[in-house]
């Protein structure tokens, strides 16, 4: 039963490889980006590329489109992508992600704009399918600047 599994996960990865339109999709797709691709197909969902700096390639993320998707939403697709491709590398056992540390150091932003709000909308703040997004650093506030508001 082992042996057979190899052969067919060797023989998907080659097909994979070789089809012009799938050659993107990785050979231990989970069902939830199967979905998430098909979605997008259908133009039920908007890619988003997330730079993460010079030394790192744009990372593709997947959300639902729709007037109710927030930047929540895009967070829990950067989560998800994140792990995935942890795993695919090897590197899920040797670093650990601390989303809570990462999302209160840091914001995303679009177009120089902090994404400040969980709550507002992809619609309300003008991201659309092929949108890039970026890391800023979220600047504190001092006590005294607190205060005088």
């Amino acid at each position: 039963m082992e042996e057979l599994s190899k052969l067919t996960k060797k023989r998907l990865k080659h097909l994979l490889k070789d089809d012009t339109y799938l050659s993107d999709i990785p050979p231990d797709i989970t069902s939830g980006e199967c979905k998430n691709l098909i979605a997008l197909a259908y133009g039920q969902s908007i890619s988003l590329l997330l730079d993460r700096g010079p030394t790192n390639p744009k990372m593709k993320i997947i959300v639902p489109a729709g007037e109710k998707t927030t930047v929540e939403h895009v967070k829990k697709a950067i989560r998800t992508q994140f792990t995935l491709n942890h795993s695919r590398t090897g590197d899920a056992g040797r670093k650990i992600i601390r989303w809570k540390y990462i999302w209160k150091t840091y914001w995303l932003k679009f177009e120089g704009s902090p994404l400040d709000d969980d709550r507002k909308t992809l619609e309300d703040l003008g991201i659309g399918h092929g949108s890039e997004l970026k890391f800023m650093k979220r600047r504190r506030i001092k006590n005294s600047d607190k205060k005088k508001k």
